[in-house]
């Protein structure tokens, strides 16, 4: 099932949930795209791995909950502290 949003408007919301989702991996190296994979095989709703992307840049900015791991040939990827 894909998961229909308003990218602009829904904003906040995303990023609370692919938060919440992203915090419950703690010690994982995971980038945008596995993360959409993950979500998608155990919740059955598909999120834009770019969602995903930017939840995961705004851990390690932000908040410090990620550290940089790889780039990944593009799909950087962080360990979740």
């Amino acid at each position: 099932m894909k998961l229909t949003y308003d990218g602009y408007k829904d904003h906040k919301y995303i990023q609370s949930l692919t938060h919440i989702f992203c915090q419950s991996r703690k010690g994982s190296v995971v980038s945008g795209m596995s993360m959409r994979v993950w979500f998608n095989q155990n919740y059955g709703m598909d999120i834009d791995h770019h969602e995903w992307a930017y939840t995961l840049d705004w851990m390690r900015e932000s908040t410090k909950e990620a550290d940089y791991y790889s780039h990944n040939g593009g799909d950087t990827q962080y360990l979740i502290k």
